[in-house]
């Protein structure tokens, strides 16, 4: 339900539990997507970015605010699978899999009805190794705050982009794993929201 009726729904399990503990109120899925993006939002205007690459004159300022809304997540990915190719290179990983998956990918993909359901489930395990080179490049990494924070960002918007799938597949089992990823995020955020009053 949306976020009026939800309050209202709450309310009265909160005053009738007995009568209503086998009832789940869940949130309307636009309005828990929407508040993650501010969350999303929150944590990025902490970084400074927008205000480096205007100060630098790489961007303009218009420039840059729109980069943060809508292609950041893809410009990282863009910067790190290099790297990320070249490490499993040089350590021995499976590099074949990381080089040619985005490409096998892409080929089972049509811009008009998204990506073949067969093919995808035929290169879920090998999505599964890419997952696994890509946690262990990233705990080599850990220490570097720099790398952390934006990595951070990327785990936040691949949490969104699950949760979104969840909603357009009705697959209940991804809604609730994706929306459990959420909670860790919401503290910092909360707090920052309250100190600015809104």
């Amino acid at each position: 339900m949306d976020e009026g009726l939800y309050n209202k729904a709450k309310m009265l399990q909160w005053a009738k539990t007995e009568e209503f503990k086998s009832v789940i109120v869940v949130l309307g899925g636009f309005h828990t997507q929407m508040t993650f993006t501010k969350v999303i939002g929150k944590y990025l205007e902490s970084s400074g970015i927008s205000d480096i690459w205007a100060e630098s004159e790489v961007f303009g300022e218009t420039t840059a605010e729109n980069i943060l809304k809508g292609k950041l997540y893809e410009a990282l990915w863009r910067v790190l699978w290099p790297i990320l190719t070249s490490w499993a290179k040089d350590n021995g990983k499976d590099d074949a899999a990381l080089a040619d998956l985005s490409t096998r990918l892409a080929s089972h993909f049509d811009k008009n009805s998204g990506m073949d359901t067969a093919a995808y489930s035929s290169l879920i395990d090998e999505v599964g190794q890419v997952t696994d080179i890509v946690k262990e490049f990233d705990e080599i990494y850990q220490d570097d705050s720099t790398y952390y924070y934006w990595r951070q960002y990327m785990h936040m918007v691949s949490i969104l982009l699950r949760f979104t799938r969840a909603i357009r597949e009705g697959d209940w089992e991804l809604y609730l794993s994706s929306f459990s990823e959420m909670l860790p995020c919401l503290p910092l955020s909360i707090m920052s929201l309250t100190q600015d009053g809104e």
